[in-house]
């Protein structure tokens, strides 16, 4: 973080949405930001090909395929604690900037890019998470906590497929979340 705002801290947490909750869950976690917003800004992350804006038919795009791909392949599944089994359709891993609203406002308009690049950088320093072009994943940024408070915050969406030049395909989330350093306890699972 820049020496002149020290009081800024980023906090994540890491939630598993199963397969057939993935729609519902982008359409009313991430795509609307309670009775504050609608449709706010969703950048393409990866990959790099795609880069850029998202629009609501790119996402459902992304949705779409993640059911027809596993019409053809098999999913890994995440054995929780219960002993039940849970097939990961996406992880949403959510990056908040918490400090003085003041200065994480100011900055946020002098260099909107800053707050991006902290939050992927942190994806990636606390959770392992190494991106690759092959990944699908987008990042919708949000300003509102749910009592309407201002709270800047990132929804990271690593979706369960990967593309390799034109084929998309089923990317094997357990593999994903096991080779990072998410600890399967702590998920937030949305079934």
């Amino acid at each position: 973080m820049p020496y002149n705002i020290p009081s800024i801290s980023i906090n994540s947490s890491v939630v598993a949405v199963s397969l057939n909750q993935a729609s519902y869950y982008f359409q009313n976690e991430i795509e609307h930001e309670g009775p504050f917003k609608t449709n706010p800004l969703t950048v393409i992350v990866l990959p790099e090909s795609e880069t850029g804006i998202a629009n609501q038919y790119w996402t459902q795009a992304m949705l779409n395929i993640q059911q027809e791909t596993r019409e053809y392949s098999e999913p890994e599944l995440i054995q929780l604690s219960d002993g039940t089994f849970f097939d990961v359709g996406l992880l949403d891993i959510q990056v908040f900037f918490d400090g003085e609203n003041g200065p994480i406002k100011a900055l946020l308009k002098k260099q909107p890019d800053f707050f991006l690049k902290e939050n992927l950088k942190h994806i990636e320093d606390v959770y392992g998470i190494l991106f690759h072009d092959q990944m699908i994943v987008s990042t919708t940024l949000h300003t509102k906590r749910t009592d309407g408070e201002f709270q800047l915050h990132y929804h990271n969406i690593i979706y369960s497929l990967r593309k390799e030049k034109e084929r998309i395909e089923t990317l094997p989330m357990v593999q994903l979340i096991n080779h990072s350093s998410i600890d399967i306890s702590t998920l937030h699972f949305i079934r």
